[in-house]
C-alpha cells in the first residue's frame, strides 16, 4: 500500500471529502393530496423519516405525526435546508440533524434532493474514511519515527501495563519478536508497519507526544470490517429515531476526531 503514497507528503491526497450532492437521495418521494395518505404513512415508518416535500411547492413539506397518523403542511425553514456543495462532515450538518431527521438539499432556490443520516452508510463515505484512516496510520508511524521511538519503547510500554489483559495478550502475540529483538538492527526497531493503530495511539499518548482518542480505533474497526456507519432501527418510534440519532452523533464525533488528529499530526511533522 505504501508504494502508492506521494513521497513528498506521505499521504494519498487524491481522495477528497465528498459533498452533500455525492450522497444525497435525488429520487424523492413527493407528497400529493391525490395519493392515498396510507402510502405516505407506510413510507415514513419504513424509512424512519418524518418529512416529505410538497409536490407543488419546493419550499413546503408535509410533516408526519405518528401519534395521530396524520400529515401537516409547513414551510421548509432555512434550518432544515442544506446546500449541495457542503462537505459531508461539516459540523453544521450534525447540528441540523439534531433537530431534523431529514435535510432538504438545495442548489440555489431549487430543491435537488434530500439527506438522511443513513445516507452516511453509502460506499463513497466508507471509501473516503478508509483512505483517511490509512493516511493517519502512515502519518502516526512517521511521527513516531521522528520522535526517535522504537519497538523497544513499545515493548516497555506493554510491560508496564502487563497486568491488564489486553497488553498481556499483545506481549504474548509479539513473543518471537521480543526474544529476537537483540539481534535486530535499528532499521528493524523503527519499523512500525505491522503494528496496530491502537499501539501507535498508545505509544504516542504514553510519551505525551500527542493526546489521541482511542475512539478512532473503534471507527477504524467499523470501516475496515465494512460495518454500517449508522445503525438503523427496524421499527418506527420516537425511541427508534433517537437510537438512530445517537448512532449518527457517535459516528460523526469520531470522524471529526479523526480529521482533527490528522491535522495535529501533520502540524507536528512540519516542525
Amino acid at each position: 500500500m505504501r508504494r502508492f503514497l506521494p513521497q513528498n507528503t506521505g499521504t494519498f491526497g487524491y481522495v477528497k471529502e465528498p459533498n452533500v450532492k455525492d450522497i444525497q437521495t435525488t429520487d424523492l418521494i413527493y407528497f400529493s393530496p391525490k395519493i392515498p395518505v396510507d402510502k405516505y404513512i407506510n413510507f415514513c415508518k419504513r424509512h424512519n423519516i418524518t418529512s416529505i416535500p410538497d409536490i407543488s411547492d419546493p419550499t413546503t413539506k408535509y410533516d408526519f405525526y405518528a401519534g395521530k397518523n396524520e400529515f401537516i403542511r409547513t414551510k421548509i425553514t432555512k434550518e432544515q435546508r442544506i446546500r449541495e456543495n457542503f462537505y459531508i462532515f461539516d459540523p453544521v450538518i450534525q447540528m441540523k440533524f439534531n433537530s431534523f431527521d431529514v435535510l432538504f438539499v438545495y442548489n440555489g432556490s431549487n430543491l435537488v434532493g434530500a439527506l438522511h443520516y443513513t445516507d452516511y452508510n453509502k460506499m463513497i463515505v466508507t471509501i473516503y474514511l478508509f483512505s483517511q484512516i490509512i493516511e493517519l496510520e502512515y502519518l502516526l508511524r512517521a511521527l513516531i519515527k521522528k520522535q526517535g521511538l522504537s519497538l523497544i519503547d513499545l515493548f516497555k510500554f506493554w510491560l508496564s501495563k502487563k497486568s491488564k489483559p489486553f497488553y498481556k495478550q499483545r506481549l504474548l502475540e509479539s513473543k518471537d519478536i521480543l526474544n529476537d529483538i537483540q539481534n535486530k538492527d535499528q532499521k528493524f526497531l523503527s519499523d512500525f508497519s505491522t503494528v496496530y493503530l491502537t499501539d501507535l495511539i498508545d505509544l504516542l499518548n504514553h510519551h505525551k507526544v500527542l493526546k489521541i482518542s482511542r475512539s478512532i480505533q473503534e471507527l477504524r474497526n467499523r470501516i475496515m470490517h465494512a460495518k454500517s456507519n449508522i445503525k438503523k432501527t427496524e421499527n418506527f418510534s420516537t425511541h427508534g429515531l433517537l437510537q438512530n440519532l445517537d448512532s449518527f452523533n457517535l459516528f460523526f464525533r469520531q470522524v471529526l476526531l479523526l480529521k482533527q488528529t490528522r491535522k495535529q499530526v501533520e502540524s507536528l511533522l512540519r516542525l
